[in-house]
């Protein structure tokens, strides 16, 4: 009887862990996707728009201005100026 419970037991502790498991592995696709948005409005912060210039005329051109700013200060003066 005791091999009967202890096997129950261990059975249960096992679908308890499976569940808690489960539950974890259903929250990552969220986090991904939270960390996907994070990232890509980080990524678009980090742009410099240039008034008279197409969205799309980099495609079309060979030369393209590009460069990113290691921190906000900069980027926030540079613009300043150019307003």
């Amino acid at each position: 009887m005791d091999e009967v419970e202890g096997r129950i037991e261990k059975a249960e502790w096992r679908i308890q862990n499976t569940e808690e498991v489960m539950m974890e592995m259903l929250k990552f696709p969220k986090k991904l996707e939270d960390k996907l948005i994070h990232l890509e409005s980080r990524f678009s912060c980090e742009n410099v728009r240039i008034d008279g210039v197409p969205e799309e005329s980099e495609k079309e051109s060979l030369t393209m201005l590009s460069f990113r700013f290691l921190s906000f200060r900069p980027k926030e003066t540079i613009l300043c100026k150019a307003w």
